[in-house]
């Protein structure tokens, strides 16, 4: 299914091939100086993260390889393209190497004098369209040809992926526009790989650190010998018909295999991972039997391991929710033969709106007092006296609700 990459060539001559690549450290001096700050204390570390993590992007050669021939293929000269979570700007830069006349780059983190630095030196600086902020917030003059984006994660829709991907195709992209990618496929199959292994732990807290553990997605690494069946197709997500709020879930029938000696075999959980449809016939896949990316697979634990026969059958469901940046995962094993259910995570968090009661959190309480009172025109500095009486505990000083009040307004305020 997947389309062969040419690793060999790639690993002879990257530079040859694709023209620059940037390397974080250099492209610093590069582009002219430091990224601008989000606040004095904690914008320096963020930074170093973000770079730290687009390090890693650029030397995964099978995701970027496979990117760059996607692009070659989907852009077309002239066309106009939205490089979403543009990072590094890596992918804007081949889009303009197929011959777009613009790219929007549109990312809220620190990668301006980065990017900016990366096309000037490639002979594109009058292409770019860089605009530092949440997409959610950005407003186009004009919708695109094309819709990039790799803000995929281990499981493929963590990140947030479909929120804001979805929200750029149907506010910036023209009517019959392309999308990278166009599909994303989820897997799954037994294995015996299991979840990391707890510390030695001691107490009350013993048996909950336990249970946490096992209730727990964990990105791990899965060789092809771990798996105990033939891989099933989960779920398959068509990001050019998918509409907001759309949600992950699915059900897949798994069948036990025999190891070499034909015994039964210990399931320890669920392998999962994808493919993405990055359009003309190129597929990108974080299968165990593929080069590796930095992408892992996951892991779904079973309570504990069990030994299931050759030929057994499991029925896996899964469900996720999107919180933020974050997928809240429920799912469940069935093995029908044995007449054994076993559920795993927390399937209240997954609960949609009006499948189970919501009730605002103390956070969240604070936040919808603050939004208030400051509609009805309360300065910074009555808002930040607000927090410090309601809640002297938590706010021990001035600094404490001067970051909180900061924090709101940038959400909430433009």
């Amino acid at each position: 299914m997947n389309q062969s990459v040419d690793f060999q060539a790639w690993a002879n001559g990257p530079r040859a091939q694709s023209g620059y690549v940037p390397n974080p450290t250099d492209s610093w001096e590069q582009a002219g100086g430091a990224p601008p700050r989000k606040s004095v204390d904690d914008a320096f570390e963020d930074s170093l993260t973000m770079f730290s993590m687009h390090r890693r992007l650029l030397a995964d050669r099978a995701r970027t390889t496979c990117f760059q021939r996607a692009i070659e293929g989907v852009v077309r000269p002239g066309d106009s393209v939205v490089d979403l979570g543009a990072g590094s700007g890596i992918l804007g830069l081949f889009a303009c190497r197929a011959g777009a006349r613009q790219v929007v780059a549109i990312d809220r983190g620190p990668f301006e004098p980065l990017v900016r630095g990366l096309y000037a030196e490639n002979g594109f600086a009058d292409r770019l369209v860089w605009i530092g902020k949440d997409s959610l917030e950005v407003e186009l003059d004009q919708r695109v040809d094309v819709l990039l984006a790799e803000i995929l994660g281990n499981f493929a829709v963590e990140e947030a992926m479909l929120c804001y991907f979805l929200d750029a195709r149907r506010r910036f992209l023209k009517p019959g526009g392309r999308l990278m990618p166009e599909k994303v496929r989820l897997f799954v199959a037994p294995t015996r790989t299991d979840a990391p292994a707890l510390p030695e732990t001691r107490g009350p807290l013993a048996g909950s650190a336990r249970n946490a553990m096992r209730e727990t997605c964990w990105a791990v690494d899965v060789a092809p010998s771990d798996l105990l069946g033939e891989p099933v197709l989960l779920s398959e997500l068509d990001l050019a018909r998918a509409q907001p709020g759309h949600r992950v879930a699915g059900k897949a029938v798994l069948r036990i295999a025999a190891d070499a000696a034909g015994d039964a075999a210990s399931v320890a959980g669920i392998a999962g991972w994808f493919e993405a449809d990055l359009g003309d016939g190129i597929v990108l896949s974080t299968a165990p039997w593929e080069p590796a990316t930095h992408w892992r697979q996951v892991l779904f634990p079973l309570p504990e391991a069990r030994s299931l026969a050759p030929g057994s059958e499991v029925v896996f469901s899964l469900r996720g929710l999107q919180l933020e940046a974050n997928t809240v995962w429920s799912w469940s094993a069935v093995t029908p033969a044995e007449g054994e259910r076993w559920r795993c995570g927390n399937p209240a968090r997954t609960q949609l709106p009006g499948e189970r009661r919501l009730r605002l959190t103390r956070a969240g309480e604070e936040e919808l007092e603050l939004l208030r009172r400051f509609g009805e025109g309360a300065s910074f500095e009555e808002l930040m006296s607000f927090l410090l009486e309601r809640d002297p505990d938590h706010y021990a000083s001035a600094y404490a609700a001067h970051r909180r009040v900061s924090a709101m307004l940038r959400r909430s305020v433009r």
